[in-house]
């Protein structure tokens, strides 16, 4: 499919010239961006094994997944700042804001020294080695993968246990789904509050409120915090757990009601 090579051949374009911004332009809304780039080629790459036998997923995602896992250790950090910003006054943390800063500045170091030339070129091999294989993706064999994907999000949907990693799953197929029919230029699912973003949307604020919460629950191991901050900061891990426990009680409602 001509539609499929062209939707491969944007998403390299786009990473190539974020890999082209220099760290000091290098902005929160860059790494989000990255990441969701890798996402879509994740779910491209996943669609292809399932239309040909002779792709290889893994080798061939291995210079996406370094490059992604770091940029999400950056991303991490910014949900986290974020987050503290919405509860707490940016004052009111001095010290552990300063830690933030330090990780966020190392993880940075990290990421730009990893996206270089010999990185591009591990890129640009993987492009080469899977355009060829486009050609086995075609409607039929993406409508049949479309297909089992949605027997298994309809069955993640009925299932009504709401553990994290089932939660984490469900975000991820929801995404991956989202992708797929993208790149196939097949309609949305029509699932209700799929459509309406309901779902998605609160498995976000679940997911940021995760992530922030793992990392203040860590604070404690940090000598430079002073008490004055270490209390504030269990208090602000109360207000989350007592906001997750609501969501939580809205992404179950909301999980059956979009179940067909």
């Amino acid at each position: 499919m001509k539609a499929v090579k062209k939707y491969f051949k944007r998403r390299k374009n786009a990473i190539t010239e974020l890999f082209k911004k220099t760290a000091s332009a290098y902005t929160s809304r860059n790494f989000h961006q990255l990441r969701v780039e890798i996402k879509k080629i994740d779910a491209l790459f996943e669609l292809v094994n399932y239309c040909s036998k002779k792709f290889h997923r893994k080798e061939n995602f291995s210079p996406y997944k370094i490059v992604f896992r770091q940029a999400g250790k950056v991303r991490e950090l910014h949900i986290v700042n974020t987050m503290l910003k919405k509860y707490l006054h940016s004052d009111s943390l001095s010290g552990y804001s300063n830690y933030l800063k330090n990780i966020l500045s190392k993880e940075r170091t990290i990421f730009f020294s990893i996206t270089n030339n010999k990185l591009t070129e591990q890129l640009n091999k993987s492009y080469d080695d899977v355009t060829p294989l486009l050609k086995k993706v075609n409607t039929k064999k993406g409508k049949h993968y479309i297909e089992k994907q949605e027997k298994k999000l309809q069955k993640m949907l009925v299932e009504k246990e709401v553990a994290t990693n089932q939660l984490h799953n469900l975000r991820k197929l929801l995404k991956k789904i989202g992708y797929t029919r993208q790149l196939l230029k097949f309609p949305k699912q029509q699932l209700p509050n799929i459509k309406k973003n309901i779902l998605p949307g609160l498995l976000g604020k679940w997911h940021d409120s995760q992530v922030t919460t793992g990392y203040l629950k860590k604070a404690n191991q940090y000598s430079a915090i002073n008490q004055e901050e270490k209390n504030l900061l269990k208090k602000t891990i109360a207000t989350l757990a007592a906001n997750n426990t609501m969501l939580l009680k809205r992404i179950k409602l909301t999980k059956a009601a979009s179940a067909m």
